[in-house]
């Protein structure tokens, strides 16, 4: 099994919410787009009044405490995640929700409970993520929606191209839940599978930053980040910024079979 989908690996990597931190710090500092990621996915799911909102996987709550939710109470809100840290963060930025400690293979719901189910870049982390999928199938109501966001094969893929020169290949559990492959899955379990990109890219322009999301993924050996940082430290300087290409956003399911 590849590390990032070994469940030992994930719950050191989520035990604390530091390296999700990090990993969100990258994107909130140096995203080009004009449109942050948490309004346009809020946007994306078209909350309506009295509805019920399952986000499975939800870390630290930031889709919720950051986008355009604000302190909406008009429906009914719940945040799930396997993580102690990450719930009891959430729990201290988001207003006007249930928080639930689950796994996404084993939620504690009825069937047909929710009319909308959220799962942000958690997918490729299940091990078993035909059974998780199914898990959403039976407890989303048949005129309801699933909304999985994910990445595509080429994210940040000139960051990867120079760690590959290093001997560090990205992990391929990603693939196990990309754009190319969710795809796939989900048309299993629902007849209507749509995919929205999120048209945005970085423009880094501090070397730190990128060395702390680097680190956070804890495949990267300490050595190889600090010969990779004063690479990029030399371009930044030359060129002003690195750029780096981002491919993701969401796959939004509907029409459950």
């Amino acid at each position: 099994m590849d590390e990032i989908a070994d469940p030992e690996f994930v719950r050191r990597q989520y035990h604390t919410t530091g390296n999700l931190n990090a990993r969100q710090a990258l994107h909130d500092r140096f995203s080009a787009s004009d449109v942050t990621w948490h309004d346009w996915t809020f946007s994306a799911l078209c909350v309506t009044p009295h509805c019920r909102v399952l986000d499975i996987g939800c870390g630290t709550g930031q889709l919720w405490s950051r986008g355009r939710f604000g302190k909406a109470s008009n429906f009914a809100l719940f945040l799930a995640d396997n993580s102690a840290a990450m719930l009891s963060q959430a729990r201290g930025a988001v207003e006007h929700a249930h928080f639930v400690r689950a796994t996404a293979n084993d939620l504690p719901f009825e069937d047909n409970a929710f009319d909308k189910l959220v799962a942000s870049h958690m997918l490729y982390h299940v091990p078993e993520v035909d059974a998780a999928v199914r898990e959403f199938h039976r407890i989303l109501r048949r005129s309801g929606q699933l909304f999985v966001a994910t990445n595509g094969r080429k994210h940040l893929h000139q960051l990867w191209a120079m760690l590959a020169e290093h001997g560090v290949q990205a992990p391929q559990a990603w693939h196990r839940f990309d754009f190319e492959s969710g795809a796939d899955l989900l048309s299993r379990y629902f007849l209507d599978v749509k995919t929205h990109r999120f048209e945005d890219h970085l423009v880094i322009t501090e070397v730190e930053p990128l060395v702390d999301y680097l680190k956070s993924l804890r495949t990267v050996s300490d050595g190889v980040v600090a010969r990779l940082a004063s690479r990029i430290e030399d371009r930044i300087d030359l060129d002003g910024a690195l750029l780096l290409s981002k491919d993701t956003g969401i796959l939004v399911a509907s029409t459950p079979r």
